[in-house]
């Protein structure tokens, strides 16, 4: 039972890494400035949207989307 909370928990914040980090990119790419300092203050282990002990039903065939590590989460100013 311990290891399959850590197992939801870890999925459920590997998701929301994923959305948090969408999110963000679609946030810069609207033109919106996001400075480190927001985003250091944003947490991963969001537990509101999800019924950590409830009934599941796992879909094994669906696969995650790819993630793009290189891609920004923080606007970076260029120098003029």
């Amino acid at each position: 039972m311990i290891r399959y909370n850590h197992l939801v928990a870890n999925c459920l914040i590997s998701y929301n890494v994923f959305e948090i980090s969408r999110i963000l990119q679609e946030l810069i790419q609207e033109g919106y400035t996001v400075e480190a300092e927001a985003v250091a203050a944003l947490s991963p282990y969001w537990t509101q949207h999800v019924n950590r002990f409830g009934l599941y039903n796992l879909d094994l065939d669906r696969c995650p989307p790819t993630i793009d590590y290189a891609a920004p989460v923080i606007s970076v100013d260029v120098p003029s």
